[in-house]
């Protein structure tokens, strides 16, 4: 006879026993415990072997949920696949969304990548990710990331009049997927997909650049008044200025130099540093 709420309400395990079934129909039983605990199963068999599947305590789940569960399972056992299988891969598949959200796998590839590295650069990367990256894409698996989403989310930092954090958030966020997928996490296929993005981002700075968007470059004159007064300074602080201008170093040669490098370094651009004053200053 099939089990009703009332008897479902009033079901208790006798003494002596660990446990009391009261069978309902199709498989589906009660099971109580002397602690008071009811359980829901379904008892089917697969592959020649007698399984059981939970399918939820009483009264949390209703006898009327649990044999719409049952029903599913039988559906699912119908089709040629194990329900207490199913349930598994349903939960590892779950866990592995979790192990490959786009976060985690950054701060794992961010621990490794950081220990050869200076301190404060090291921080300064982080700090763009999880400012830029980690609300729009970090709690998605790296799996489901595509190019058009790198895309999105550099032109929603460049929105703001941050290219170049764009261009490093899209470098790093190369890095990771190579990591991700040396790892196993990604498929081979997602690799170079920032690479990708960065090319596409490349064509919108060139079309700003066509279309006039980006800033000019300042007329020498301009530059020329800018140094005249410098110019007329001590050498230590007119010399960088010039140097840098005429040839681009890098900062650290300009702070390494010596005092005599800087007198060599005057006399010989000494010839260049005549700027003509603009026509309207005239």
């Amino acid at each position: 006879m099939p089990l009703t709420d009332s008897a479902c309400r009033n079901a208790k395990c006798p003494e002596g026993r660990l446990c009391q079934r009261y069978a309902d129909a199709g498989g589906l039983y009660l099971e109580v415990t002397q602690t008071g605990a009811k359980l829901s199963r379904w008892k089917y068999r697969y592959a020649g072997k007698e399984k059981r599947l939970a399918l939820g305590h009483y009264p949390g789940v209703s006898l009327a949920s649990a044999r719409k569960g049952r029903d599913a399972a039988r559906e699912m056992l119908a089709g040629g696949t194990d329900p207490n299988q199913a349930r598994r891969d349903a939960r590892q598949a779950v866990m592995m969304e979790a192990e490959t959200a786009f976060e985690k796998v950054a701060r794992q590839w961010w621990k490794d990548w950081s220990a050869n590295k200076a301190q404060r650069h090291a921080g300064y990367v982080l700090k763009r990710l999880e400012a830029d990256a980690f609300p729009l894409i970090g709690a998605r698996s790296v799996r489901d990331l595509d190019a058009p989403t790198f895309v999105r989310m550099a032109k929603r930092i460049e929105a703001r009049g941050a290219a170049d954090i764009a261009r490093r958030v899209l470098q790093t966020c190369g890095q990771i997927m190579r990591y991700a997928v040396a790892h196993g996490l990604a498929p081979r296929i997602d690799r170079g997909l920032a690479a990708k993005a960065r090319s596409r981002g490349s064509r919108a700075s060139r079309a700003n650049i066509k279309s006039g968007q980006q800033r000019r470059c300042p007329d020498v004159c301009v530059i020329g008044t800018f140094l005249s007064p410098i110019d007329g300074g001590h050498t230590l602080l007119s010399q960088p200025f010039l140097l840098a201008l005429l040839t681009h170093p890098h900062s650290s040669l300009c702070r390494l130099l010596t005092y005599v490098d800087w007198q060599k370094t005057s006399l010989a651009l000494s010839p260049l540093l005549v700027f003509e004053p603009p026509p309207s200053s005239r």
